[in-house]
């Protein structure tokens, strides 16, 4: 285009070619200023995500700590109830080693299994209740 421009008048003719390759340009540029607007919304959508990305981090970080601090309370909750349950070693014996918290769990689960098992009213077949003590 900027050869044609410098072209002496008496050769500066406006014929086909040139109009195709002033609608090229056109067309280019046109191009050109719909990618420059679909990157600043890449952009901006980027800056978006990386800002919710952040939040859900700092999310993710204090339930951990939540979590951390739940199972500290719980262990807590199932050295007290084991505390609670056991009798004190008589003077002299073998002292057992301390319950985990996971069978310490499960064996109250167990009791109050059993508790409500004992303290359900039992059915005759003809479904009478019948109460046993």
């Amino acid at each position: 285009m900027q050869m044609r421009r410098q072209r002496p008048t008496r050769e500066a003719v406006r014929d086909a070619v040139e109009q195709a390759l002033e609608d090229e340009v056109q067309t280019l540029k046109h191009s050109v200023n719909n990618l420059e607007l679909r990157l600043d919304h890449v952009e901006t959508e980027r800056r978006r995500l990386t800002s919710i990305k952040k939040e859900l981090e700092l999310d993710l970080k204090h339930k951990a700590k939540a979590m951390k601090l739940d199972r500290r309370c719980l262990e807590l909750d199932l050295d007290t109830l084991s505390l609670r349950t056991t009798p004190p070693p008589s003077p002299g014996s073998h002292v057992p080693r301390r319950p985990s918290a996971a069978s310490a769990l499960s064996s109250l689960s167990l009791h109050s299994v059993a508790t409500s098992v004992s303290r359900s009213p039992r059915r005759s077949p003809r479904n009478r209740r019948i109460y046993h003590s």
